[in-house]
């Protein structure tokens, strides 16, 4: 798991701040999400490019998508430096990556948070490139 944390990090991806996200996927070895900030005309990405990544990645999205107003934490390496977090807040919604110290987080909107897991749910199913702009 690659990390790029943006300029402010959390300060210009919180909530009503994240304007887009661009979701690849080659079908097998790398999956990227790169969220836009409209604060600071920022960006932060996560790239995964090992296949228990990908895998957990996956389980995190199914077990988001089918249960909304859940939780859902995951430590795809046998040393837990590496975790994926989904979460339902009274801010919407919650994204997390944790790599070591490099931290990736993402709030957006109810709204938002539905149209970004259906971007995902197609990127699963025909792998490719997705743009989501809010």
């Amino acid at each position: 798991m690659q990390l790029y944390e943006g300029k402010n990090n959390y300060d210009n991806f919180g909530s009503n701040q994240v304007n887009g996200a661009v979701l690849r996927f080659d079908g097998e070895r790398e999956l990227s999400i790169t969220f836009y900030s409209s604060e600071n005309h920022d960006r932060c990405q996560v790239v995964l490019d090992w296949e228990e990544e990908i895998r957990s990645f996956r389980q995190l999205f199914e077990e988001l998508y089918h249960r909304k107003g859940k939780q859902c934490k995951l430590y795809p390496d046998d040393f837990r430096g590496l975790m994926m977090r989904g979460a339902y807040s009274t801010q919407g919604f919650e994204l997390t990556f944790l790599k070591n110290y490099q931290c990736v987080q993402v709030v957006m909107g109810l709204e938002k948070a539905d149209a970004f897991l259906c971007g995902v749910e197609k990127l699963f199913a025909h792998p490719g490139e997705y743009r989501l702009e809010w």
